[in-house]
């Protein structure tokens, strides 16, 4: 399980005190978009979290338009987002021997 490993736990102790602790809300920002590329490169790979990123600055982009039309285009954008991380750490998880040989 992904919240179950020492290394998030690490990570939480470590990224939550910062975020709460930074007062200007644009470095906020910026900080809350370089724990994310972290957390996904973790745990999806550096070929896993450009998707990632793409999706959630297209989402974002979408959202900071307050334009309709953008957002019921940024909404699938996001659910396709989170359905490529689901589906790449699945693919690690429940089918390793195949990964590992495609990686090759």
């Amino acid at each position: 399980m992904l919240f179950l490993t020492y290394w998030f736990v690490v990570f939480l102790c470590i990224t939550l005190p910062v975020y709460w602790l930074v007062r200007w809300p644009r470095f906020r920002l910026a900080l809350l978009c370089l724990s994310c590329a972290v957390f996904h490169t973790h745990f999806a790979g550096p070929a896993g979290v450009a998707p990632i990123v793409v999706l959630g600055v297209v989402t974002y982009l979408a959202g900071l338009s307050r334009n309709r039309t953008a957002c019921s285009a940024g909404s699938p954008s996001a659910a396709l987002k989170n359905t490529a991380f689901a589906r790449c750490k699945s693919a690690r998880t429940f089918c390793p021997p195949i990964t590992a040989i495609r990686a090759t």
